[in-house]
């Protein structure tokens, strides 16, 4: 069977955390025995702002022939498959392709509200509505980055050439502060401290900050910490998979409503750091978080089984 998967996030916005999501959930559906393409869209026009993760998938997944930029791009000239795969953290976002209804799948990652379908339909009203979740019968999944088990990811890390220290601290946020560095320095203590940031305040730090890394990169660096400071999820995925002790912060400016939600699902409150208190205690409790994903997981086995 032909799949052809669609992510809403693989242009403008893509970080690795959609890298990552794009690529296992590629994996497993091709280890079902399908072929598998990813449809190559960017609704914006900003391919270049990402091009270092759009080599990623363009070297480790098959994408599309078309690049395409707009809606009708993809009514007019569809991928050719027997099913579409919609993925995305909020189901009716999954509403912006207009692909053949009955070919249509949509994998949701996440529960979504009335209140947040109808703030989303208002955001992409612009955008012609030809598929409507809403008829569909969306699964609840499991997040795909939860489908490649350590084994698999500590195999995909293999393609790094990063030289890291033996044993480290690694700091992977979107704006590292005073604050937060200070937080490393409690946590560290003797090790060394790997940076990971979009935004870094340049004060006296004596660890190593790390530009232009691949997402196997990222994997590694996760895999081999012995400690993860973040305020990212994909982080704090890859840290239940490896079982790492993190420290996860929360940023009081931005709405981390999904970062909060998930961390109630799985169980990691009291893993959420005080950056001006002592540092958590180590061996984060992982239990409840794979007993969910092991539930999720089953289901979501099933359902890409029944429909590819």
């Amino acid at each position: 069977m032909e799949v052809a998967i669609s992510f809403f996030n693989n242009g403008e916005n893509m970080q690795y955390q959609e890298a990552l999501q794009i690529y296992s959930l590629f994996e497993y559906v091709k280890n079902l025995g399908c072929q598998v393409q990813i449809i190559d869209y960017d609704l914006y026009g900003n391919k270049g702002k990402n091009k270092l993760l759009y080599n990623f998938l363009e070297d480790n997944t098959i994408l599309t022939s078309i690049r395409y930029n707009s809606i009708n791009e993809i009514k007019e000239y569809p991928p050719l498959a027997d099913k579409y795969i919609f993925v995305n953290g909020n189901f009716s976002q999954l509403s912006v392709c207009a692909l053949d209804k009955n070919k249509c799948i949509a994998y949701g990652i996440r529960e979504i509200n009335k209140d947040e379908v109808e703030s989303i339909e208002q955001k992409y009203q612009k955008v012609s509505t030809l598929f409507d979740i809403k008829d569909k019968n969306t699964v609840r999944c499991l997040d795909p980055m939860f489908l490649l088990d350590s084994s698999q990811w500590s195999e995909f890390s293999q393609r790094s050439n990063l030289m890291l220290d033996e044993k480290y601290v690694l700091v992977y946020c979107d704006n590292v502060t005073n604050d937060i560095l200070e937080y490393s320095k409690k946590v560290s203590q003797n090790l060394r401290v790997y940076v990971v940031a979009n935004k870094m305040q340049l004060t006296f730090f004596k660890g190593k900050r790390l530009k232009n890394i691949m997402p196997y990169d990222l994997v590694k660096l996760i895999k081999n910490a012995q400690d993860i400071i973040t305020n990212f999820e994909d982080a704090i995925k890859l840290s239940i998979i490896f079982n790492k002790n993190i420290h996860i912060i929360l940023d009081e400016k931005k709405d981390d409503n999904y970062k909060i939600e998930m961390i109630n699902e799985y169980g990691l409150v009291d893993r959420v750091a005080d950056l001006y208190n002592d540092k958590l205690e180590e061996n984060t409790d992982y239990s409840e978080a794979d007993e969910k994903i092991d539930s999720l997981k089953n289901i979501t086995f099933n359902f890409l089984k029944e429909n590819t």
